[in-house]
């Protein structure tokens, strides 16, 4: 565990984006075009903004201008991805759609019946995008033209609910609080004997930075883990 910095920010550092009537469930950062993506709850849109750009609004807070709402999808979207070029959405009838990011942003190139059930995760690096329920993990294979390609699916009784990962580790949190690690480095994925515990509640969040991956927890906790190598 690690002790963080307190950083304190003033209000006029914040900006506003009036993105959804519903939760906000899932956020996703462009920083090559300074976009951002946002999902919510109950809702099958997902919202673009241009966060380096200011809007016209009647706000206390300024205000980033909307450029489009992505509209497809039959059920709410639940998590977001990036991977160069394109923009991976899921939502809670298990389909996984993929959208082109440039000039035509509405341009949606591909929707697949992913899962039997609600996408809990997504995370796409390289040529790689994985999607997962609670209990399954489908690897697509990203080529540079035409739709994605399924490689494999991987079982697992964990129940997922978060999922990074870098160019060698697939990282997985669970409804029980641990979080298992697959390697990436096969042609077929294995799951490594490590197990990372110490939450007493369901993993709720999981991100990684550079040589660190830091978790969020039901338990109210944030932990930090050093990952060796």
């Amino acid at each position: 565990e690690a002790q963080l910095r307190k950083e304190s920010y003033q209000p006029e550092s914040c900006i506003l984006l009036p993105a959804h009537v519903h939760a906000v469930q899932s956020l996703v950062y462009d920083a090559k075009r300074q976009y951002l993506f946002s999902a919510a709850q109950s809702e099958g849109v997902v919202n673009c903004w241009d966060v380096s750009t200011e809007a016209t609004e009647d706000s206390d807070l300024p205000v980033r201008r909307h450029i489009v709402s992505l509209d497809g999808h039959d059920s709410s979207v639940t998590c977001l991805a990036l991977s160069s070029q394109r923009l991976f959405t899921g939502d809670c009838d298990g389909a996984l759609s993929v959208w082109l990011i440039g000039s035509e942003l509405r341009a949606r190139t591909q929707t697949t019946s992913a899962h039997d059930s609600s996408i809990k995760a997504l995370c796409a690096c390289c040529d790689r995008v994985y999607s997962a329920t609670e209990s399954e993990i489908c690897i697509w294979s990203i080529p540079e033209k035409g739709p994605i390609v399924r490689l494999h699916t991987l079982h697992t009784e964990l129940g997922i609910t978060a999922m990074p990962l870098n160019a060698e580790k697939l990282f997985i949190g669970s409804t029980g609080g641990d979080i298992a690690s697959w390697d990436l480095r096969f042609s077929e994925p294995r799951p490594t004997d490590v197990l990372l515990r110490g939450h007493s509640a369901a993993v709720s969040c999981l991100m990684l930075y550079r040589a660190m991956l830091v978790s969020g927890s039901v338990d109210g906790t944030v932990r930090c883990w050093w990952l060796a190598g």
